[in-house]
């Protein structure tokens, strides 16, 4: 009976959320025009988000009725919006970095690809990690001391999340959110660079550019094969594969033909069949369910809107402001299930899917907020201090510095 009144409560979520979205691009949000980035890529992000959204509140409601341990549902379908959200996640960023890679080694400005890096994705997690200490001496928590400064240190630069101010298992305050970004620094700081210098060779030998992410993918494969025979696990295998599926995602969209193809209506289809089959037939997006996700994403690569959908107004929004629902969401979650805590524990296990509708309902204007008054200033300040480098450091004539990324 549970799991109805959640996937119910799931459905008026995300009619709310929609509904918000509208509401906030009338209101003159700066919203993308649907062609900054790759195909419907940017309308998909926000379901992402929201799902993950989805996801944890399914794990907090198991927690708090149940008893049961902070971990991955037992079911796949619901295990999968949070971990196959993440994996195409992963495919989005191996996608929109690609052009990087195409340009290779010698004809990217580095420094100007890490100073926006550093200030798209920072400042936003730096907010976090104060609310979250707030929090914790509102909850009253410990002293700001050399500890405190070296374990938020790691948080914001997503080493990892070890506990804060003495406040026990601090990481559940976000949903522990911050693990991908910490591959997601390890495929610019290591697989992006490789990458690309892999692409000088590449094109000097001029062979096509797809071997590049084809021989990523054929390179991790054989490392986990030699893993698994020496009897070691080598835990971050598993992930870039997903971000050479973006990379090859890229590759076919550049295609005419195989773009027109994979775009149609009619394609929609057995691109959500093939999703909803790997979410149901598989645990995790990482192994044999990999083709499945990567079809659905090269479709939506390819620019295929799945009836509309992902490029509807309201998807675009919530595309836009999906790294702070991402980031934010296990805050707002936290605190409804902790500070109101007596008020939960008054409702049966299935009138606390209301607590959903309530987190969908209040996550998306404060991200649309953190947006415009953190992500966006940060934006801008990268964006000033790449070129301010780009014209004063190397002194680039003005013909490379619009080329820089």
């Amino acid at each position: 009976m549970f799991l109805l009144w959640f996937a119910a409560a799931t459905c008026v979520a995300t009619g709310i959320c929609t509904l918000l979205g509208l509401l906030i691009a009338r209101a003159g949000f700066p919203q993308p025009l649907g062609d900054r980035r790759l195909g419907s890529v940017d309308g998909l992000r926000g379901w992402l988000a929201l799902s993950v959204m989805v996801h944890h509140f399914y794990i907090w409601t198991r927690v708090s009725y149940t008893g049961g341990r902070w971990e991955a549902p037992d079911i796949n379908f619901l295990g999968q919006m949070g971990a196959g959200a993440v994996g195409l996640f992963f495919m989005t960023t191996g996608l929109v970095f690609y052009p990087r890679i195409l340009k290779g080694w010698k004809n990217t400005s580095w420094t100007s690809v890490y100073i926006t890096r550093f200030f798209r994705i920072v400042p936003l997690v730096t907010f976090s990690v104060f609310v979250i200490s707030l929090l914790i001496v509102v909850r009253g928590g410990g002293v700001f001391n050399l500890a405190y400064a070296r374990n938020a240190a790691r948080w914001i630069i997503s080493w990892d999340e070890p506990n804060l101010l003495g406040y026990y298992d601090s990481g559940r305050l976000n949903a522990y959110v911050l693990w991908s970004l910490w591959y997601e620094w390890v495929f610019y700081l290591l697989v992006l660079p490789l990458c690309a210098i892999a692409m000088d060779t590449t094109k000097t030998a001029r062979l096509p550019t797809w071997l590049v992410p084809i021989s990523m993918l054929c390179i991790i494969a054989a490392l986990k094969i030699a893993a698994k025979l020496t009897g070691h696990h080598l835990e971050p295998l598993r992930y870039f594969p997903l971000f050479a599926m973006g990379m090859i995602a890229y590759e076919i969209q550049s295609k005419d033909a195989l773009r027109t193809m994979l775009s149609r209506r009619s394609v929609s289809i057995f691109a959500l069949a093939a999703l909803v089959a790997g979410m149901v037939l598989f645990e995790n997006p990482y192994g044999l369910g990999m083709p499945l996700f990567a079809f659905f994403f090269i479709c939506v690569a390819c620019g295929n809107s799945f009836f509309g959908v992902f490029r509807a107004r309201s998807a675009l929004v919530l595309g836009e402001v999906s790294f702070g629902i991402y980031l934010l969401h296990g805050i707002v979650l936290d605190i409804l299930f902790i500070e109101g805590r007596r008020i939960i524990y008054n409702l049966s296990i299935n009138q606390s899917t209301i607590i959903l509708i309530i987190a969908a309902t209040i996550i998306v204007p404060i991200a649309a907020a953190t947006y415009i008054f953190i992500e966006k200033a940060g934006i801008k300040l990268g964006k000033n201090l790449s070129e301010w480098w780009n014209a004063k450091i190397i002194r680039l004539t003005p013909r490379e510095i619009d080329m820089a990324p």
